[in-house]
């Protein structure tokens, strides 16, 4: 007896490369604006991981808590505690997300963007580089005690084809010289978009 039951294909758009917006600002009732900045990645489907794991060291050494510019900014009323980075990706698509609140977002926004081009110029250091990879490296292997994280990682791993505990072995060939290579790949001002939401 034949199945009445048909197999469901899923069908997945290209994504393109370009952006769609460089800028977008609207309003809505908030006590405080709100920005985002966006970073389009191109998912080549190879050596993903590895590049997740170069783009959470970079973001931890530009924008992280222990960076000078989050330091400067925070200390400015500029940014709050909530002020973040993120990464995702998936089987089509991929971006690099910052984001936060702030009373002058614009300017918020300004900072970022020259303190990114200061490392485009300059790139990592040796220090920058040694000290944050030991960070990240740290907080992954302090993530694995917790089970509810296993089991995230474990599902959110399965749907990008990555097998979650290559994340030790592609983590030790990361090099300063990749990290830089990515940082120019990735952080680009024609890859970059701005979403900024104003209160009424």
């Amino acid at each position: 007896m034949k199945s009445k039951h048909q197999k469901i294909t899923r069908i997945y758009e290209e994504e393109p490369e370009e952006i769609f917006e460089k800028k977008k600002e609207i309003k809505m009732e908030i006590s405080q604006p709100i920005f985002m900045i966006g970073y389009k990645v191109k998912n080549t489907q190879k050596d993903m991981l590895k590049k997740d794991l170069a783009i959470e060291i970079l973001s931890n050494i530009i924008i992280g808590k222990s960076s000078k510019l989050y330091k400067r900014l925070y200390e400015e009323g500029l940014i709050s505690s909530e002020f973040g980075f993120d990464f995702e990706y998936a089987r089509n698509y991929a971006h690099v997300i910052i984001q936060g609140s702030s009373k002058e977002p614009e300017k918020v926004v300004d900072e970022i963007a020259n303190e990114m081009q200061f490392f485009l110029n300059q790139g990592v250091s040796e220090e920058d580089f040694t000290r944050i990879k030991k960070k990240v490296y740290g907080e992954y292997v302090k993530s694995y005690n917790d089970v509810s994280t296993i089991g995230n990682f474990a599902l959110g791993n399965y749907f990008k084809n990555i097998n979650m505990f290559d994340f030790f072995e592609e983590f030790e060939i990361i090099t300063k010289e990749y990290l830089n290579e990515v940082l120019r790949e990735v952080f680009v001002e024609d890859k970059k978009v701005v979403s900024i939401v104003k209160g009424i």
